[in-house]
């Protein structure tokens, strides 16, 4: 198994405005926390020739989330496989960063809801306009699952149940959207969940050998947030840990990915560094 660290080493003022600029970036870009500008000329994803772009953007972080989702949607193109939306808390990083594997494996936009169980008017809006197609893709054997990544404190049941009536409203059949839930009691353990992901069979989504793995510090958002894209894309698991050590739930990820004779793991580092024992 090799082992592999990405290090920023810069001076402080520079790592500072380096991580800032890709946190902000990234944030909108992948996870939707907040509204940035994008390139004039992009690739065309699974392509070699490039499109014109368009802000995606909204009013608040909510509104930018779902604008980012119907982006998405719209790429992803068959959306008759389509049956799962990622929601995380909008109030802060960890468990979205965590959940950008899952949505990956899934195929899944992410949305973003507050912790405070409230269903903001943006997010009615966008249910409406997808209701159509979640109920098309809703059967009595294959619900369409609304998959949350956090705790009840930071991701309250109210406020999915609310998007999840949102969803139902007016189903002949009663209503099959379901809501399902991957937490831990910290954002290491939730992280250490979301990686540990099986499907019905019972098979890992997520933690595969073939995969690399990601390790970063649990503390500080510009380590992990410029590797976002690339867990997307590949679904490659990420784990939390403390500066410095490795942390018990990141721990037990590494010795399960070792029996499924993990090929790669790889250490994000900005000016900190990793004991790894």
């Amino acid at each position: 198994m090799r082992s592999k660290t990405l290090s920023i080493r810069t001076k402080r003022h520079s790592t500072r405005s380096f991580a800032a600029v890709i946190a902000a970036a990234l944030i909108a870009s992948v996870l939707a926390l907040v509204a940035a500008p994008v390139a004039a000329k992009t690739p065309t994803q699974g392509t070699t020739s490039t499109s014109s772009d368009q802000r995606v953007s909204g009013d608040d972080r909510y509104g930018t989330a779902t604008a980012a989702a119907s982006s998405y949607l719209t790429r992803r193109s068959n959306l008759g496989t389509w049956n799962t939306i990622v929601v995380v808390s909008g109030d802060n990083y960890p468990d979205a960063l965590s959940a950008a594997s899952l949505a990956g494996a899934l195929a899944a936009p992410i949305i973003l809801m507050p912790s405070d169980g409230t269903l903001p008017l943006v997010l009615k809006e966008w249910a409406l306009t997808k209701r159509d197609q979640v109920q098309a893709n809703s059967t009595t054997t294959a619900a369409f699952k609304l998959h949350a990544v956090g705790g009840t404190s930071a991701l309250p049941d109210a406020g999915i149940k609310l998007l999840m009536a949102e969803f139902n409203k007016g189903d002949k059949d009663g209503g099959l959207v379901t809501m399902t839930r991957t937490s831990g009691a910290t954002r290491a353990a939730t992280a250490a969940a979301v990686a540990n992901t099986k499907n019905a069979a019972g098979a890992n989504i997520i933690l595969l050998g073939g995969r690399e793995i990601f390790i970063a510090n649990e503390a500080s958002f510009a380590d992990a947030m410029s590797i976002a894209p690339y867990l997307f894309n590949s679904a490659s698991p990420i784990v939390l840990t403390p500066a410095g050590s490795l942390g018990a739930d990141a721990k037990a990820v590494l010795k399960t990915y070792k029996t499924l004779t993990g090929v790669e793991i790889t250490i994000i580092v900005v000016n900190q560094q990793y004991r790894i024992r």
